[in-house]
Formats: C-alpha cells, sequence, structure tokens
C-alpha cells in the first residue's frame, strides 16, 4: 500500500539486533515490576505497600521493604531509559536531527504516512507557512504551523496544533504531496 515503506525498517543487521536485545531487556524489566506490585505475592507486596518503611516491624522487614522500593525504582527508571533507547532507533531516518516542532511533526505524520516523500512535502509546506512555529500570524487571520483559519482556537500547543493540520490534510486533499500540489497551484499560495 505504501510504496516507500521499506525506508522506515532499519536495513543495518546491527541495529536490528540492538533493537531485539532492548526489547528482551525491557521484558525483564517489565517482568520484575509485575513482580514486585503482583498483589498475590504475599510478604513481598506487603512491604512495597507500605508508605513508609517504619510501619514495617523489625530490622529484617525493613530492610526487605527497602531493597523491594529500591528494585521496583530502579527497574521503572531502566524501563523509561530503554523505552527511550528504542524509541530512538525505532523512528524513521529522516525524523533524526530535526528541531523540536519539526521532530514532532515528523513522528505524527510517520503514523498516518510513512512515507519519506510525504515527509519531504509536508515540511516544505508548512515550512513555506509558518517556518514550523507555533506562533506564526498572517495578515488573513491564519495562524499556528499548518497556518489554519480558525484564529488558532486549538491554542498554541504544537501537538493540538499538528494534529489539526495532519487531519486537515488527510481529509481535504489525502495526503502532504496532494496539500503541496495545491498550494503551488494558487496565486497567492494557500492550501
Amino acid at each position: 500500500m505504501w510504496p516507500d515503506i521499506a525506508e522506515t525498517k532499519p536495513s543495518n543487521s546491527k541495529v536490528a539486533a540492538q533493537i531485539k536485545t532492548l526489547e528482551k531487556e525491557a521484558h525483564k524489566s517489565q517482568s520484575a515490576i509485575r513482580f514486585w506490585k503482583d498483589q498475590d505475592r504475599g510478604r513481598w507486596m506487603l512491604h512495597l505497600r507500605h508508605d513508609k518503611c517504619k510501619d514495617v516491624h523489625g530490622k529484617q522487614r525493613r530492610i526487605l521493604c527497602k531493597g523491594a522500593r529500591r528494585s521496583l525504582g530502579l527497574h521503572s527508571a531502566r524501563l523509561a531509559r530503554l523505552g527511550r533507547r528504542l524509541e530512538r532507533l525505532t523512528e524513521p531516518l529522516w525524523c533524526r536531527g530535526q528541531t523540536s516542532n519539526r521532530v514532532l511533526g515528523c513522528k505524527m505524520a510517520y503514523e498516518v504516512w510513512p512515507s519519506k516523500a510525504e515527509w519531504d512535502a509536508l515540511e516544505e509546506l508548512w515550512d513555506n507557512e509558518s517556518h514550523w512555529n507555533q506562533y506564526a500570524k498572517n495578515p488573513s487571520g491564519a495562524c499556528g504551523i499548518p497556518q489554519a483559519m480558525n484564529s488558532c482556537s486549538y491554542g498554541y500547543n504544537p501537538v493540538d496544533q499538528i494534529r489539526w493540520g495532519l487531519n486537515y490534510i488527510r481529509g481535504r486533499y489525502h495526503s502532504p504531496r496532494g496539500a503541496l500540489s495545491a498550494f503551488y497551484s494558487r496565486s497567492p499560495t494557500w492550501y
């Protein structure tokens, strides 16, 4: 269905092996977290449920409580780090090295159109419209990254603006390439 879908998959076997290893490590941390949060594990859960370790009687119990909390904290932090590394490895190559609003737009557009050609068209379109500035306004009343004519009723949050713009393009032009073609066919330019 998508002609450029092959561009999105990691072609390097080393990257694919890294992704597989990270997924295994993430699974181990998820399993450890599930163990500590499991309601049926008896005394382990008892130690974790206490808001304060001082409520647990005896030195050995306090040590277990602290160990359980430390383990849960370490695995939670590790899972977050692994998630960030996985995201960097699995995101499309063309999203890397972009500025913040462009990275956000690239990732959101990738979910709708996983094609570099579509991303290039969207980048060019919104670069001409607003230079990816969520505060951009023009005399006609259009504002935001996609230069919407609704007086920025969706606010200055770039996520909301990009989501609105992608939905508008999908509904009216079906793709960024169609919107870019319409943009250049009009004088003055608009889409």
